[in-house]
Formats: structure tokens, sequence, C-alpha cells
């Protein structure tokens, strides 16, 4: 898996604004309630790639916010599936 955001690598960069109530709770769980639509097993993948970043440094999935803070998450654009069809042999048990 690549690692960091490059300038040539396409995709969306996300602005969020951490409200006050969060204060005390970690990034990961206040990101996955703010970035609906979205897996934690994906948003572990951008912490993984350090594609989360606050006040322009990669942060951790268990920072503990202060609330009011600017988090710029990158997320990729999904990866073409190269899947191809096989000329494979299959019985036919029912007709």
């Amino acid at each position: 898996m690549q690692a960091k955001r490059d300038e040539e690598t396409p995709g969306e960069e996300r602005r969020l604004s951490i409200p006050p109530e969060a204060a005390g709770k970690r990034l990961d769980h206040v990101l996955g309630g703010l970035m609906e639509g979205h897996s934690r097993t994906f948003l572990k993948k951008l912490f993984d790639r350090e594609l989360v970043r606050i006040r322009g440094k990669a942060a951790k999935p268990s920072l503990e916010l202060k609330g009011n803070e600017e988090v710029a998450v990158f997320i990729p654009e999904p990866e073409p599936l190269e899947a191809q069809p096989e000329d494979i042999p299959l019985a036919v048990m029912y007709e």
C-alpha cells in the first residue's frame, strides 16, 4: 500500500471542522461520525497511509481532540479493478 500523498495522486481533499463537543474524544471515532458512507476499515487505511492531517502533520487515530481543530482528509480515487474473464469448463448440473 502506498504511503503518503504526492501531488500526482488523483483524489479529493476534504477539510473538516471538529465540533467543540468532540473535545476529549479520539480522532478516529469522531471522523467515523463525520464521514458518513465510509467504513472504519477505510478510515484506518487513510490513517495508515498518512492521509489524515492536522496542522499539516499526519494524525494518529488515537489523537485526543481539543475541539475546533481543522482536519484535512485526502480520499484517493479507487484503483481500477483488473478482473479478466477466464475460459474455464463448467459442467451444467441442471437445465
